[in-house]
């Protein structure tokens, strides 16, 4: 008789959520033991054998429910109904034997944290729905190559052929060859095309494989992807799009706590990860500076921020790259949100410059920043996450005194000068926070 009396039914998976939970266990108890938790010592602490256990941790055949409920008992954990799902025939792991890896040299990430919501809906849309085209989007930094990359290892069971491609690199020619070569139509494939804003000339394909009826699935990762296909997207469409936003304060606070000592409360890494919008690369940046010259103490480092505001290296990398592709229009926008206490409303946008742009031209620019995750929107208006508006405020600045050649510069950029007393009073606000948070 089964060790928890229940009825044995065949066919479920760990969903990203079950295994993320199962694998902090493992993380824990070899952190707190000193060794590796084998699939041997496993077995003895659960009762299941070897077999079993390496089909629930690889997840590529599926295995009975009992199984894995007794799995997270004998784990002290607790088992939900997010944590596993039933798997269709359709959607059988391929056998090992003629599968095709090629990732570019790429790995997946030796620590993932969080992302737990992503990763069940990219398994729901490519694996369980079989659609042929996902856009993923997202501020550089944000982690998307990560999450693709993680994804692709787990889920690397149910496609015979996985192919990771960076847009920088390689040529289009190229890449239709390995397409060919993959057979789209008759093998079940999983293409990655990494960096896509960089990938113009790959459009018209682009566009062609998303029309085409195949079993394989086109994912796009980009800061931010050509509206054609933006729009094509829909939630019972075969293309569907993911704009990966910001982590958690939790996810945040381990995902930092793994590179050093840090002492924070979690009201302190609610307001770290707030500042910094959740950007992964951005709270590494800023955990360099807390060990470096705070000694570890996020608290000291947020109040810092809160009573200055702070341009770290990062962000200004990331605004040296976008602010040249912005229009004026949406410059302005950009500057005029970076010293605002509260999100403005579109009406008060509209309002301020309504003799310089009009509502359509206004529109289309916050359209055009929202889908490079430039600016936050919400039900109380649209704003910057402080770490950007620390950046945009810092350039603004650097241009007084307004000289002839400033003006020059301003008339170059789209970007107006701000009275200095105005910039001074601009420090990021704990009202900003809370709207935030």
């Amino acid at each position: 008789m089964h060790a928890l009396g229940q009825s044995r039914t065949r066919g479920v998976l760990l969903t990203p959520t079950g295994l993320h939970k199962w694998q902090q266990f493992r993380q824990n108890h070899e952190f707190q033991h000193g060794r590796r938790l084998t699939l041997e010592a496993l077995s003895e602490l659960s009762g299941l054998n070897v077999t079993t256990l390496g089909r629930i941790q690889k997840r590529e055949q599926p295995v009975d429910l009992a199984s894995l409920r007794q799995l997270f008992v004998s784990c002290h954990l607790t088992i939900e109904a997010t944590d596993y799902r039933q798997v269709k025939a359709m959607e059988r792991p391929i056998p090992t034997a003629g599968r095709r890896w090629d990732m570019g040299g790429r790995q997946a990430p030796a620590f993932f944290d969080g992302r737990s919501a992503e990763l069940n809906a990219l398994e729901q849309w490519i694996v369980t729905e079989g659609c042929r085209l996902v856009l993923l989007t997202g501020m550089a930094g944000i982690g998307k190559t990560a999450l693709v990359l993680q994804f692709a290892q787990l889920l690397q069971g149910h496609f015979q052929t996985v192919l990771y491609r960076s847009c920088c690199a390689g040529s289009l020619e190229q890449l239709e060859a390995e397409l060919s070569g993959a057979e789209l139509d008759r093998r079940r494939c999983l293409i990655v095309l990494d960096d896509f804003e960089a990938g113009d000339l790959y459009a018209p394909l682009v566009q062609r494989l998303s029309e085409e009826a195949h079993g394989s699935c086109l994912l796009l990762v980009g800061r931010t992807v050509p509206p054609d296909l933006r729009a094509l997207a829909g939630q019972t469409l075969p293309v569907r799009l993911l704009q990966l936003g910001a982590l958690t304060a939790e996810s945040a606070a381990v995902f930092v706590g793994r590179r050093g000592c840090y002492r924070g409360s979690a009201a302190d890494w609610q307001a770290l990860n707030t500042y910094f919008g959740g950007n992964p690369r951005f709270l590494l940046s800023a955990a360099a500076l807390i060990e470096d010259l705070f000694g570890g103490d996020v608290a000291a480092f947020v109040a810092l921020l809160q009573r200055e505001g702070l341009a770290i290296p990062e962000v200004n990398r990331l605004l040296d790259e976008e602010l040249p592709r912005l229009s004026p229009v949406e410059r302005q926008i950009l500057t005029q949100l970076s010293v605002r206490r509260l999100p403005a409303t579109i009406e008060h946008l509209c309002g301020l410059w309504e003799r310089r742009f009009s509502a359509q031209q206004l529109i289309e620019a916050l359209q055009t920043l929202k889908r490079c995750a430039l600016v936050e929107s919400g039900e109380a208006g649209i704003w910057l996450c402080p770490a950007v508006a620390a950046g945009v405020r810092a350039r603004a600045t650097a241009l007084r005194p307004a000289t002839a050649a400033d003006k020059s510069q301003r008339r170059r950029t789209g970007i107006r000068l701000f009275h200095p007393s105005r910039l001074r009073r601009a420090a990021i606000p704990g009202t900003l926070f809370t709207v935030q948070g």
